[in-house]
Parts: structure tokens; sequence; C-alpha cells
């Protein structure tokens, strides 16, 4: 890519010719543009309308390569920055279109087969340009409520997270280290693809998740964190600031391992939410449960709590968490709409002021990730918290809210050993 820049800025006129190759340069400078904002700590919609120029003048480059068959990797990328880029500019109709188109260009090509006559670096792009649209498949999918249009039983090319030695040394170190990484990425958002088409089939399900298919789940769950570094466990004992300063932790793996434990709360928030959603249906409208809640239940809560928890360390009066970060908005607003969901259930549990000041929080970083993207999901979290409210003051003695001991301080719940979210199965 940087060899593909200086030539582009020598005026090379073979690539200024090149189609693709202006294209992919023209969407990965929009997506710079919004990752500038979130990297210059600075709002987004100064950078956001450059972007959509970049993004208007590579569709017009890659629109000229549309008769080029068969489709080269490069048409692929473009294709895929494209839907990137378009996802990052709030456009997700747009974004599930290219997508779907290009899926098909790269089954016209076999991007889903095991390579076997190219070279290791050729095999390894197109392993990571198959594994990266996979990724935005699923969570597309999952956002939007649609679904998966890669089909795992079709996929026979495998990912390792060891690199052949070719691939290693034309990377570099900090590229292999981030490969690990994105392996385990990968294999998580396929587990919540496993996830998705069980547990939320298309068919309208009245039946409660079986036994085997949630235990099946937890079990995927668990086998993965045997399989990744402890580097991307939810793991609560943090390194203090002067422990990370001491250690150097670059923070592009930081992010990294932040993204990641939030997939994996999310994925749990996935298995769980059907309990806890039940409970809620089976409820007598305005009567509160009484007593703990169920096991599961308190799973997805666990696991709510601990993405919230995770968001925090974030910085909510930053700027750095925008539209570029658009997964996470999705992750804390399912978090944010599970624990209302509870509050309203358990309006006695011990729990419920810690939590309600989490989500106080959270729905502050919520506002901050989402730059009107949202502004309807936004406006359904304020309406359920004021119900929430309504209920519990209906509900008490005095028809006003009874707090549950005194509201404890933000310092102090961040500074907690919370037991929130550790592992799937809430050990």
């Amino acid at each position: 890519m940087f060899e593909l820049l200086n030539r582009v800025y020598a005026e090379n006129e073979t690539v200024l010719n090149d189609h693709t190759n202006m294209a992919i340069v023209l969407f990965i400078m929009g997506i710079g543009c919004i990752w500038t904002a979130s990297w210059r700590n600075e709002p987004l919609p100064p950078w956001k309308r450059k972007s959509e120029r970049f993004l208007q003048a590579g569709e017009s480059r890659l629109e000229k390569s549309r008769n080029t068959f068969p489709p080269t990797l490069a048409i692929l990328q473009a294709q895929l920055l494209k839907c990137q880029l378009e996802i990052a500019s709030s456009q997700f109709n747009s974004a599930w279109m290219t997508l779907g188109w290009t899926i098909r260009l790269g089954q016209m090509i076999d991007i889903q087969r095991e390579p076997t006559s190219c070279s290791p670096q050729e095999a390894h792009f197109r392993k990571s340009l198959l594994y990266a649209t996979s990724m935005v498949d699923r969570y597309l999918a999952i956002a939007l409520g649609r679904p998966v249009a890669m089909q795992e039983h079709d996929i026979t090319a495998t990912l390792v997270m060891e690199l052949h030695p070719a691939v290693s040394s034309r990377l570099g170190s900090q590229e292999e280290k981030l490969w690990v990484g994105i392996v385990a990425h990968v294999r998580l958002t396929m587990i919540m693809g496993h996830i998705v088409t069980q547990l939320y089939p298309a068919t309208r399900n009245t039946t409660a998740p079986t036994e085997a298919a949630v235990s099946g789940l937890e079990q995927e769950l668990l086998d993965w964190l045997s399989d990744v570094p402890e580097f991307f466990h939810p793991d609560q004992n943090e390194m203090s600031s002067r422990e990370q300063a001491f250690y150097d932790v670059p923070w592009i793996f930081r992010r990294q391992q932040r993204t990641i434990r939030a997939a994996f709360f999310f994925a749990n928030m996935l298995i769980y939410r059907d309990f806890l959603l039940r409970e809620f249906l089976q409820q007598a409208p305005s009567t509160p449960r009484s007593g703990q809640c169920p096991e599961r239940v308190r799973k997805c809560v666990d696991n709510a709590m601990a993405m919230l928890m995770l968001a925090a360390e974030f910085g909510v009066d930053e700027f750095k968490y925008n539209a570029t970060f658009w997964m996470t908005s999705h992750f804390i607003f399912c978090a944010i709409s599970i624990l209302l969901v509870y509050l309203a259930l358990y309006q006695e549990a011990d729990d419920w002021n810690t939590i309600e000041l989490v989500v106080e929080k959270a729905m502050k970083f919520h506002r901050k990730l989402d730059n009107s993207v949202n502004i309807y999901a936004q406006k359904l979290l304020d309406e359920s918290r004021a119900r929430v409210e309504v209920l519990r003051s209906l509900n008490s003695p005095s028809n006003t809210v009874v707090a549950h001991g005194p509201t404890p301080d933000w310092e102090a719940v961040q500074d907690q050993q919370l037991p929130y979210g550790p592992s799937p199965r809430g050990t």
C-alpha cells in the first residue's frame, strides 16, 4: 500500500490511470478522514464531509472497473473498502449491498477455497480478504437483523495464527503480532454466526433455546478462550496505568484487546439475552420480580455490565470513539437495553443502584459514539429508562423511588472487583 501511495504522489501515470488502484487509494483516504478525527481527538462532522467526497470519487473510479472479468483481488479490496467507508458514513443499506456484491465477486474466483497454486504472500492476502469480508458480513447481519451471506460450510480456506516465514518477513514484527488478534477476532465472529443461526432463526421461534444448543455454544466460547492468548481474555485484573506505562503496550494492541474483549462479552449477551427477555414477557405488567434472578439471566446481566465497564475505559469526554467504532456502538446499545430490562423486571435487586449508575454513564458515552446514526436508538434508550423510573416509582410503597442503600460513587464502582463476565459460564 505504501508503495502504491508513493507512486500516486510521484504522479506515476500508470497508477493514476488504473481505476481500481485509484479507487483503493481514494477509499483509504476517506476512511483515513474518519480515523483522523479519532486520532486527533477532533469532532467528526468536518472530517466526515471530507470522507464523503473521497467516497464519491472512489465510486466513480471503481465503476469504470465494473466490466473486468474475472475480478481481481484489487477489485475485491476496493469493494470491501467502499463497504467500510459506507459504514463509517452511516450508509448501512448501501454497505449491505456493496458487501453482497463483494461476496459474489469473491465467489467467482473461489476466494472461499484453500489456495493451491499461488505464492504464500498471495495466499495470505486472499485469506485476509476472505475473512475480513466474513467478519463484516456477520457484524452487519447482526446489527441490521438480516441473514449472513457467507455460509461457513462453503469456506475451506484455513485460518491459523502462525504465518508462513515469507509472509512474516514481508509484514514485519508488529503486523505479525496483530495477526494473532485478527485470527482470534475472526474465530469469535464465527461463533457469533453460530449463535444467531441456532438461537435466532429466521422462522419465528416461540420455544426456549434447548439446553444442548446453549451448552454447545458455551463450550465453543470456552474452547475459544483456551485457544487464544490470555492477553485477550476478559480478565478483570487489569494492569494499573503505571504498570501499562512500564510494560509499554502499544495503543494499537490495547485497542485490539478491548475490541476483542467487547466482542466476547457481546457473544455471551447474545447467548443469554433470550432468557432475560422471556422472563420479561412472562411477567405480569407493572409487577416486579422478587427474589434472585435465574442463573442464565444473571449471566446475561453480568456480561452486559462487563461490556459497559469496559466501555467506561474508552473516555466518555473525548471524541476518540466515533462512527469508526460502529459495532462498539451496537454492543453498548445492546448492553444498555439488557440492563434497562433487568432494572424494570427486578426493581428490588440489591445491585439496582449500582447498575443504574453504570447505565447512566454508558448512555452518556453512547451519545458520543452515535453522531446521528443511532439517534433513534438513543431515543429508545431514553424512553426505556424513563419508563423504568416510572415503574419503580409506582411500585414503591410511597409512590416515590426508594433507594436500596446509598447511591454508589462512580469511582468506587470502577475500583470494585466486580464479578461481571469473566467467562461464558459466569464463573
